[in-house]
């Protein structure tokens, strides 16, 4: 799907009708939405680009990620597709910045370019360059991965009250705190923090790429990038920045979290082992002696006494009775 945007007075709007090529130089941003081979053709001959293919949109070297031909700056970035869901994946997509316009080619619909296509149209911001367009939809994503983030850390912070409330007991709730969390069965604790950890996996790949991306830009051979495009490349590269940083704590607080949940596993096994252990150990003076008075000798003297069977009873229940006293005084128990 071919979408164009063209300015007028100064404003970017969304073209209904496309007019035919070659466009002029109103159309400032051409998106190519998962194009077929006709529809990237299209483009192509319309701009004079050569645009890549997926699969070579997906190649990892830098030089078929960033690079300039016929005038035209072609960028790739992996962006995250379907932010802090079970099935988000990071997708390519490449930016084509020239002098007169820019062209975004992707597979799949990452929600910051509907984002940033709908406050392009309902608030008209002024967009009359490419590389404003560009910086608009860099900033629409990267603010869309310190979301992403922002949940990632709070579904673990809940995570972590959820795995260790059940462990350490609970304490009585003040007022005005917030309310205990329900513990949570660690098999499904390690699920969860698999899936966090792929999230934050697909983050950091996609920052990284936008570091890449932001540096080529401000050092690109491509002038005439407006100085508000560079005073807000600036900012936008420290945030990435951080974003990173904060991406590196969120995993060593995951890989952490993984631990103390796989030594929490260990431990509960721990406590059934020993459990049975000490039931073992328990039942086995009274099967001793249950085992001695069922012997087939002849002669036996408690088998003919009176109070031979009451004798046994108390013995098994004595014998199995002070081993677990003596647990319990120890605090095995």
């Amino acid at each position: 799907m071919i979408t164009l945007y063209a300015t007028e007075a100064g404003r970017l709007v969304r073209l209904d009708e496309q007019p035919p090529p070659p466009w002029d130089n109103g159309v400032v941003w051409v998106d190519l939405l998962a194009p077929d081979a006709v529809e990237r053709a299209h483009v192509s001959a319309a701009t004079g680009l050569d645009l890549p293919t997926l699969d070579e949109a997906q190649e990892i070297e830098e030089s078929s990620q960033l690079y300039e031909e016929g005038g035209a700056l072609f960028m790739t970035a992996r962006v995250v597709w379907g932010g802090a869901t079970r099935d988000a994946r990071a997708t390519p997509v490449t930016f084509v910045l020239s002098h007169h316009r820019l062209v975004t080619l992707r597979w799949l619909d990452p929600q910051p370019f509907r984002t940033f296509a709908q406050r392009c149209v309902s608030r008209r911001e002024a967009l009359m360059a490419p590389d404003l367009v560009l910086v608009g939809l860099l900033e629409t994503i990267v603010d869309r991965a310190a979301d992403t983030l922002e949940l990632v850390a709070k579904d673990l912070d809940d995570l972590s009250r959820a795995v260790f409330v059940k462990r350490t007991g609970r304490r009585q709730q003040s007022r005005g705190s917030p309310p205990p969390a329900a513990p949570l069965d660690l098999n499904d604790a390690v699920k969860r923090i698999g899936e966090r950890q792929g999230q934050v996996s697909l983050l950091r790949e996609s920052l990284v790429s936008l570091t890449r991306l932001i540096a080529y830009v401000q050092t690109g051979p491509i002038r005439g990038i407006a100085e508000e495009s560079r005073k807000r490349l600036k900012i936008l590269d420290r945030d990435v920045r951080a974003l990173s940083e904060h991406d590196a704590f969120i995993s060593a607080k995951i890989n952490f979290l993984l631990d103390a949940v796989l030594g929490l596993v260990t431990i509960e096994q721990n406590a059934i082992i020993k459990i049975f252990s000490v039931m073992a150990v328990i039942f086995m003076p009274p099967t001793m002696i249950a085992s001695i008075y069922g012997m087939n000798f002849k002669y036996m003297p408690e088998l003919e006494w009176l109070y031979g069977y009451p004798m046994a009873i108390v013995l098994m229940v004595l014998a199995g009775l002070l081993p677990w006293l003596y647990f319990r005084w120890r605090r095995w128990l």
